[in-house]
Order: structure tokens, then C-alpha cells, then sequence
């Protein structure tokens, strides 16, 4: 028994009951002794060294912590921790963490208030190698795509690569794989390294420079028909966590098939807009004389000849910098340039195909539960700072598209909706089916639907989330997508 600590408390203890003034003394020098026998919570002062296991060095910036706890080891791998020793606690564990290193843990026994351990060594983590292997195809035909740099290699004449990858360091737990190539979209996956699968199928989307129908020498934005069904708006289950006032009650609402933009439209096809129509100010209506966009580093600029042309380098980024109403003039030169009718999307329509429609997997997000994947936002943009390459806008169609093959409608930039913000205008359909309900026709705000790259909180990219704004609010967070009416 007396080679257990905690035992050698309980006797003591025991022995403190005996009516015997000299075994009294005796047991009560030996509790004093035995700092862990204290009847009352101790200081104590752990001190140490962290070492690299292999070259003996001292290993700065280990967590060591007990309980609530913690430091970190100096430069040298020094460390002193307190802790707190409770009456009759015998023993404490120590946990030593470091990202590049195995994490270890050491059992102290509490036998003085001031204890100096022996040195700790750390195992370094070994970095696994992994071979990546797969095909690349156009996504459009399905060929096969040769000479397409990945990683170190390039894809042989049928498509087929293989690499290998050995992680920076040993802790990291996936690959991202990134495909710049000339023609087409640039491509980004990321894999966990305990899913990678013995080969990877990548479909590279060709670049996008708008579809140019047989009739028009201009850009026209790509659609994606979207067909008809019944579904519920507003707070579903997926979104109950979150969900603001304005999205209850949740509603069933039935739609006609529409056709949506497959990408919000771009600085190229808003600049012909602008060059066309001639002036940067609106012509008719209630915002006659009022500016339609404000020029922006990042969207469409006036150059020297006095011609609309996209920022350099920015061409296929979403336009940005307009008023709703501007949005709404584009749409109808639009529509008087082609003989057909585009739009705005209603509020609705935006919610049904943000969803997936009829492919709906009842995502938070739009295509995902995991916002990066398909969104530039403020993890993946805004927060890597001004001087990285994905902060700000980015070139449409890069992140996952959603079920029906729609890309950026959570994320990139917010969407303009086609008529008013009204708070309460999903209380009408409480009770009974909503049928192509359009959006409030008046009102003193505007409304965006889908998050963007300076978003702090994910909730503003969820399919169901509504924001009113002012109704002349333009900037580089906001852009917008069309519909186009099927006859």
C-alpha cells in the first residue's frame, strides 16, 4: 500500500484518528512531507525542457498544458507551468502538443510544491508522400485534354497524369489541387488525404466569354434552364439554426420552368452593355440622370478613348458597382438587343435554383454544406489580406457549381433581386400555395440574395437568407444575375 500515493493519504488520514500524541506528531511531519496529502488546494511549480527527439534541440512554442492550465515552451524549450494540486491528489498528467510533432503525454508525480522534470522529447512528425493519379477531360465534350500542367507534369496525349505530393508538413490532412490552364477555368479541388481515391476524373470547364448567339456579335450571359417544380421557401430545417424573421414562415411555392444565369454577368458583357447604350447615366424612367455604375478597380473603367472596358485582367470577374435599377436597364437593353425578355430573378426563382430545384440536396449553401467549397468568401478571400491573389472578386465559375451546374450564387458577390424588400411578405403564404410569386412591388429598400467574398458571417450565404439595403447602394460586393423568359 505505501508504494501508492493516494493510499499513503488515506492512511495518514487514518492514522491522524488515533488518540496518540507522539503518533500524532509523527503523522502530521509526514503529511507536511507529502504535498500531495494537502487538505487544502497547493501551487505547484512544474519546470522543464521540450527537445526534438532526433537532434536534441530545444523546441520553442510547445502548448504544455493540465486541465485549465497552459504554456508554451520558450526558445530554448524551457517551460515552468503551475498547476493546481487538489487536497489528496497524488499524481498529474502533462500534455505536450506542437503541430510539427507527435503530441505525448507525461504522468508527474505531485511530491514537493517546486518539481523539475526530466527533459521531454518530441517526435517529429514523418510527411507522408502521396501519388496523385488521374485524367482530365473538357467537361463540355468529354475528351480527352493533353498537355495541361498539374503540380510537375503535364497530362499525357489521353489525358492521364500522375504525381506525387509530400505535404509541407506532416500534419496536414489534405491536398488542394490547383489547374491553371489556358482556355479554361481555372480549377481547384481539395481532397482529404484519407479519401484520396486511386484516380481522380477533373472536367475542365472551357473559359467562358459569353455565348454568342448565331443572331448577335455580342456577348449574351449563359443559362441554365431550370425546370419548373414546388418547393419550400424560406426557414427549412437545414436552416432553423439561423434563420432571421424575415425567412418565416417557411412556405411551399410552386414555379414555372425559367431559364438563370449560369454565371452572374461579367465586366465584359457590362461594359459592351455601357458602350452601347452609350452613356453612364440612366436615359428614361424614375431614375433618369442617375449614374449606372460607379467605375471600380475590380469592374468595368472609362478608358482614355472613352470606351467601357473591364479592369485589366478582370474580364471574367462579376461586374460590380451598379444599383439595382442599373441592373434593371441592362436587362432591358438586353432584351431590345436580342428580341427576347431578360430580367431580374424574383426572389423566389433566385431561392428555387440557389437550391438545386428539382435536384435539391437541401444544402445550407448553395451546392454544399461547406461554404468555401463553393464560394469565394471571407475564409477564402477576403481574410488572406489585400495582397493575395484571391482577395477581392474572382473570375466567375472557379468554385463548385450547385446541382443544376450554377456557379457563385452563394458567395463572390450579392445578387440583385428584381423588385422591393418587404420584411413580412412570406406571412400571405402561411397557409396556402404560393403560385410564381413575385416580389414585392413596393417598398423603401432593395434586396440581395448570396453572400460575398467580404462576408464575415457564413449566414449571409445561406440559399434562404434575405438583405434589405438602400435602395441606391452599389459596390464591389454586389453584382448580379439574369433570367431570361421562355416563351
Amino acid at each position: 500500500l505505501l508504494n501508492e500515493q493516494d493510499s499513503v493519504c488515506q492512511l495518514l488520514e487514518k492514522l491522524t484518528r488515533i488518540r496518540d500524541t507522539e503518533l500524532l506528531t509523527k503523522v502530521q511531519r509526514l503529511k507536511k512531507q507529502a504535498v500531495y496529502c494537502a487538505d487544502r488546494p497547493v501551487a505547484v511549480l512544474i519546470s522543464g525542457q521540450v527537445v526534438d527527439a532526433k537532434t536534441l534541440k530545444g523546441v520553442q512554442d510547445v502548448l504544455i498544458k493540465q486541465k485549465n492550465q497552459l504554456v508554451r515552451s520558450g526558445q530554448n524549450g524551457q517551460y515552468q507551468l503551475q498547476i493546481i494540486k487538489m487536497p489528496n491528489q497524488a499524481k498529474a498528467t502533462l500534455i505536450f502538443s506542437h503541430k510539427d510533432y507527435q503530441t505525448t503525454t507525461k504522468t508527474v508525480e505531485l511530491t514537493k510544491d517546486n518539481l523539475t522534470l526530466p527533459v521531454v522529447q518530441l517526435i517529429p512528425l514523418t510527411a507522408a508522400t502521396y501519388t496523385i493519379k488521374g485524367r482530365m477531360i473538357n467537361g463540355q465534350t468529354g475528351n480527352p485534354l493533353s498537355n495541361i500542367p498539374i503540380a510537375n507534369t503535364t497530362s499525357n496525349q489521353d489525358g492521364y497524369f500522375s504525381y506525387t505530393y509530400t505535404p509541407v508538413s506532416g500534419k496536414e490532412r489534405e491536398i488542394a489541387i490547383d489547374i491553371q490552364a489556358n482556355g479554361y477555368l481555372p480549377y481547384q479541388k481539395i481532397i482529404a488525404t484519407n479519401k484520396l481515391p486511386n484516380q481522380l476524373s477533373i472536367e475542365l470547364t472551357p473559359q467562358p466569354s459569353g455565348v454568342t448567339l448565331s443572331a448577335f456579335d455580342f456577348p449574351v450571359p449563359s443559362m441554365v434552364v431550370v425546370p419548373g417544380g414546388t418547393f419550400t421557401m424560406g426557414c427549412t430545417a437545414e436552416q432553423e439554426f439561423v434563420c432571421q424573421l424575415d425567412e418565416r414562415p417557411a412556405h411551399k411555392v410552386k414555379l414555372d420552368s425559367f431559364e438563370i444565369g449560369k454565371y452572374e454577368v461579367t465586366n465584359e458583357e457590362f461594359a459592351t452593355f455601357l458602350n452601347d447604350y452609350g452613356s453612364n447615366t440612366i436615359k428614361n424612367g424614375p431614375y433618369a440622370g442617375e449614374a449606372i455604375v460607379k467605375p471600380d478597380p475590380w469592374g468595368v473603367q472609362l478608358a482614355a478613348d472613352g470606351t467601357w472596358q473591364a479592369a485589366e485582367g478582370y474580364n471574367m470577374h462579376p461586374a460590380v458597382g451598379m444599383t439595382q435599377y442599373s441592373a434593371v436597364e441592362y436587362c432591358q437593353w438586353l432584351s431590345q438587343k436580342t428580341k427576347q425578355t431578360w430580367r431580374l430573378p424574383t426572389e423566389a426563382e433566385w431561392e428555387y435554383a440557389a437550391r438545386g430545384g428539382l435536384k435539391s440536396v437541401g444544402y445550407i449553401f448553395a451546392g454544399s454544406n461547406n461554404l468555401e467549397s463553393v464560394a469565394w468568401s471571407y475564409k477564402n478571400s477576403f481574410e488572406k489580406g489585400s495582397q493575395h491573389p484571391n482577395y477581392g472578386t474572382n473570375p466567375i465559375g472557379q468554385r463548385k457549381s450547385n446541382e443544376l451546374g450554377i456557379h457563385d450564387m452563394s458567395g463572390n458577390v450579392f445578387e440583385w433581386i428584381s423588385g422591393w424588400y418587404q420584411e413580412d411578405i412570406y406571412e400571405q403564404y402561411s397557409n396556402k400555395l404560393a403560385i410564381n410569386p413575385p416580389t414585392a412591388t413596393a417598398g423603401k429598400k432593395r434586396m440581395l440574395r448570396g453572400g460575398s467574398w467580404h462576408l464575415f458571417s457564413k449566414v449571409d450565404a445561406r440559399v434562404s437568407n434575405r438583405v434589405s439595403v438602400p435602395a441606391n447602394t452599389k459596390g464591389n460586393i454586389s453584382g448580379f444575375r439574369v433570367v431570361r423568359v421562355r416563351n
